[in-house]
């Protein structure tokens, strides 16, 4: 009987982020969708939910707090004109009192609530430097009442919307469920959401047996929760994330990696330097026909197009080692592999990728207005993207 539960409870969880993705892709519910990463987490107890971050259209991008209003509340609903959505508000989206209503509640830390609650009353929503917006919370009178959450109390304490997190009205009616939303304006804020959906799995420390070496005594292990298991089992996704990100090789003149066995060794000589994104990138400019291509909403010719911009236009084939027009309605994002400053003349010609277009060979890379210089750090300082010290 339970098993039977947890998997319709999971199997119900997966229409769910089928149908919430569809809907934002589709309906434009938060404006215009351009893509997403999602991961889905399983606690301790084993209840999963799903973290989601939205790629909108520059167009709707939240940017005043008006239009931060029309998407987010951190407000209770009118009871009359909206009691359906009071009523989801009220049972989901409270955080569960703390502070001197309840010293001891699992968000307490040094006295202090971890999630910042109670917030304070604000008229307005101000947008700070942090990345996330301090939204409206008006002292408009609208409270309800609810238990106390100190174990064995039955005094009814008063909740109003300073113990509101955010949500969108739409989606709450549409998912009937605890759903989040915030809106993320700094790179400050993707970095720590990106850290925060790609922190791995769950880990476990289990003692055994009761010996003095602490090495042997515990062991760090992955925890797999019921509801996982069924999760992996019938083979729901995981992750997703959508444009594809494509790696882009950076290596200077024949220094591309090569991988070999003591078996292959032979046949890795003989088939000389691999292609990789870069040589083909390099070898594509150098075609004399400069084709027409379409990225986004603006169309423009392949040799404008920057190396790391590149797979909006073209897809790159790993068996044929080759780069072919994208299908339209298609596109990817570019991500040219880190090199750090030690890696010297590496590193400065990465520098060089991210602002020089049309280049058809390592030599074009570092020629700015004719001049071929002797190295990449040398192209640099000439267009400006290294400081000296000269005063």
């Amino acid at each position: 009987m339970i098993s039977c539960f947890i998997h319709k409870y999971t199997y119900f969880l997966c229409l769910q982020v089928e149908i919430i993705m569809d809907k934002l892709k589709k309906s434009g519910i938060l404006g215009g969708y351009m893509g997403h990463v999602y991961t889905i987490e399983f606690q301790k107890r084993g209840l999963p939910h799903i973290h989601i971050l939205i790629f909108i259209n520059r167009q709707y991008c939240l940017q005043s707090p008006e239009q931060v209003d029309q998407v987010i509340s951190a407000e209770l609903p009118d009871p009359q004109t909206h009691p359906r959505l009071y009523r989801l508000v009220t049972k989901f989206m409270i955080h569960r009192p703390c502070g001197e209503l309840n010293s001891s509640a699992s968000c307490m830390q040094d006295r202090v609530c971890s999630k910042k609650y109670p917030r304070p009353f604000n008229t307005t929503t101000t947008i700070s430097d942090g990345g996330y917006p301090t939204y409206r919370r008006r002292d408009n009178g609208w409270t309800f009442q609810m238990k106390s959450p100190i174990t064995g109390s039955n005094e009814m304490i008063e909740i109003g919307n300073q113990w509101v997190v955010p949500y969108n009205p739409m989606l709450m009616l549409m998912l009937e469920c605890h759903a989040n939303l915030e809106s993320c304006m700094s790179v400050k804020a993707f970095k720590y959401i990106h850290k925060y959906i790609y922190k791995g799995h769950d880990r476990i420390t289990m003692a055994f047996g009761e010996q003095n070496n602490e090495v042997s005594q515990y062991l760090d292990a992955r925890y797999v929760s019921t509801s996982e298991a069924v999760w992996r089992l019938l083979h729901f996704s995981m992750h997703s994330e959508k444009p594809t990100v494509v790696r882009l090789a950076v290596h200077c003149e024949n220094e591309q990696n090569v991988v070999f066995t003591s078996d292959n060794l032979a046949d890795v000589i003989a088939r000389g330097p691999s292609q990789t994104t870069l040589t083909q990138w390099l070898a594509m400019n150098a075609k004399e026909a400069d084709e027409e291509v379409r990225t986004g909403i603006v169309t423009r010719t392949s040799r404008d197009l920057l190396y790391q911009d590149y797979p909006q236009a073209y897809s790159w084939n790993n068996s044929t080692k080759k780069w072919s027009l994208r299908r339209q309605n298609m596109f990817a994002i570019g991500r040219l592999i880190f090199a750090h400053p030690t890696g010297k003349e590496c590193f400065y010609l990465r520098l060089l990728l991210t602002v020089r277009r049309g280049c058809t060979s390592f030599v074009d890379i570092r020629t700015i207005n004719g001049h071929t210089y002797d190295t990449f750090k040398d192209a640099c300082r000439v267009l400006g993207l290294l400081e000296d010290d000269r005063e």
